[in-house]
């Protein structure tokens, strides 16, 4: 079979898996049955990239008619003993069961990572469908979302998270974490770019000054030219020098990073071999023995958000290779992805040596919408034709 083959059958199969995980209320995040907010945002995009719009508008609609009286949206809606479903207990996913969760897995303080996600998905919906009359009904919702976040930050105007408040909540990190602070920046310059269509100049403007002091202190605060050059993956009482893949792809998709340093991140990447296996492997330096969550460990699972490799962040280092002038290479990780999926007949969600994970206690969710999701988007991000084979 020829590379634009696969791609063509990968395609097919990464839009079977994402449309299984259209629900009623919007997105799921695959087989677990949990409307899980990052992973349906990040979704969404691939959803829009196949004119699937009308579920994505649902989606944001379940999850902005949840806010709550401080501004935020939920991070997961769902049975609140959803977790039972990991170790094959059947739970029912009747609707009038499910439950917002606005905590972090630790319970020890407000989940914000989906805010700002929330934000950008928004945007990105409204781009693709054209849907104006839908940003004005809800843009004053968006504006407390990103008053809500405006109280999260440090002295530094970085986002601050408290253990496990970041999408890889497996690790105790605590302290400005680079994925999620990528995204603080995009959002407030997409709230920028959306108040000045909508003709709110002054917030515009007040967005515009924000982003360019968070984005000051990303490169203070996060960027370290140590062993190369790359952002750290998070601050705390002092800057930790991990590297991990999450915040430097976005980093570089969303040009944050500037085209020096987005060369020297692809050269990190390159030289830790973290391409080697289903791309893309979550980070490389191994943390600290008491920072893997016990119930991962005791699972298995250690590597959940350290050494397994993401097929959504494979589908964004092809993105990133596209924006840096290397298609060739883009193209290359984008054909080894779509080979995995072609040969599982499905989008999995975690790999380890090139298979999917399965432990006694954990199987990789597949079909998985923020895989499936976010390799529609990257085929369409290069040039790749997403309709139906007649």
């Amino acid at each position: 079979m020829e590379a634009a083959e696969r791609i063509r059958a990968a395609i097919d199969i990464a839009k079977k898996d994402l449309r299984w995980c259209y629900r009623e209320r919007g997105i799921i995040s695959g087989s677990r049955l949990v409307y899980w907010s990052w992973d349906s945002f990040f979704a969404g995009m691939g959803a829009c990239r196949i004119g699937d719009f009308a579920i994505v508008k649902q989606n944001l609609e379940t999850y902005l008619a949840l806010q709550n009286p401080k501004g935020s949206i939920p991070k997961r809606i769902a049975h609140p003993l959803y977790w039972m479903r990991y170790i094959g207990i059947p739970l029912s996913h009747d609707p009038a069961l499910q439950r917002p969760t606005f905590r972090n897995s630790y319970l020890v303080a407000q989940s914000i990572a989906q805010d700002p996600i929330l934000i950008i998905a928004f945007w990105d919906y409204i781009q693709q469908s054209g849907d104006e009359q839908f940003a004005r009904d809800h843009i004053d919702q968006l504006h407390r979302v990103m008053e809500f976040l405006s109280r999260q930050v440090d002295e530094k105007e970085l986002l601050k998270e408290a253990m496990g408040g970041g999408w890889a909540e497996s690790v105790l990190k605590r302290g400005a974490i680079s994925f999620t602070n990528m995204c603080y920046l995009k959002a407030l310059w997409t709230m920028e770019e959306m108040s000045r269509q909508f003709g709110e100049e002054e917030k515009a403007e007040s967005y515009r000054q924000r982003a360019e002091r968070v984005r000051a202190s990303i490169q203070k605060w996060l960027w370290s030219d140590d062993d190369g050059g790359y952002f750290s993956d998070w601050y705390g009482t002092h800057r930790h020098h991990h590297f991990a893949t999450d915040g430097n792809l976005l980093a570089v998709w969303w040009d944050i990073a500037t085209p020096q340093q987005a060369e020297k991140i692809q050269e990190k990447i390159t030289a830790l071999a973290l391409e080697d296996e289903v791309p893309i492997r979550l980070a490389y330096d191994q943390y600290d023995f008491w920072r893997i969550c016990i119930y991962n460990r005791v699972g298995g699972m250690k590597d959940y958000h350290v050494g397994f490799s993401w097929t959504w962040l494979g589908c964004v280092d092809a993105i990133a290779k596209q924006k840096c002038g290397e298609p060739a290479l883009a193209a290359n990780i984008l054909e080894r992805i779509a080979d995995v999926i072609v040969r599982d007949g499905t989008v999995h969600e975690i790999y380890n040596k090139g298979k999917a994970v399965r432990t006694p206690l954990y199987k990789s969710e597949n079909p998985w919408a923020w895989g499936a999701g976010i390799f529609l988007l990257a085929c369409a991000e290069l040039g790749y034709n997403l309709e139906e084979v007649k």
